[in-house]
């Protein structure tokens, strides 16, 4: 079976104010995977978390997004979410009421879902602390 991936960035770089943010950073994210990305402030997690959403273009290599060219073929990846620094919730709803509201924008993840990665989550970092 060949490995299906969701993300494939190849070489890509960028430069802000004559900084280099980072350069030629290649890498493929699997589906059914959960990935963390480490490091410390300014590194440019967030610069590259912009730039797989669309919100901003590398300088120069390639990402695409379930097969498809970010800033070719499309310009903001379909059926993805993202939360780049601060997150913001409804302050009187609970994390799980904040995430069943989000998840009614589309209609495509259920209580099952949302339960489910919530699980996740709290199994990730229980085991980084």
């Amino acid at each position: 079976m060949m490995q299906q991936f969701i993300v494939e960035v190849k070489n890509i770089s960028k430069t802000f104010k004559k900084q280099c943010i980072f350069h030629a950073v290649s890498f493929s994210l699997e589906k059914g995977k959960a990935y963390g990305f480490i490091g410390h402030n300014g590194c440019g997690k967030s610069i590259l978390f912009k730039i797989l959403s669309g919100f901003l273009s590398p300088d120069s290599g390639e990402i695409k997004v379930f097969g498809q060219t970010l800033g070719e073929e499309i310009d903001f990846p379909k059926n993805t979410g993202i939360m780049i620094e601060t997150p913001h919730f409804l302050e009187d709803y609970s994390g799980l009421k904040n995430l069943r509201y989000l998840a009614a924008i589309q209609n495509k993840i259920n209580d099952a879902t949302i339960k489910s990665i919530l699980g996740v989550l709290n199994y990730v970092k229980g085991n980084m602390e």
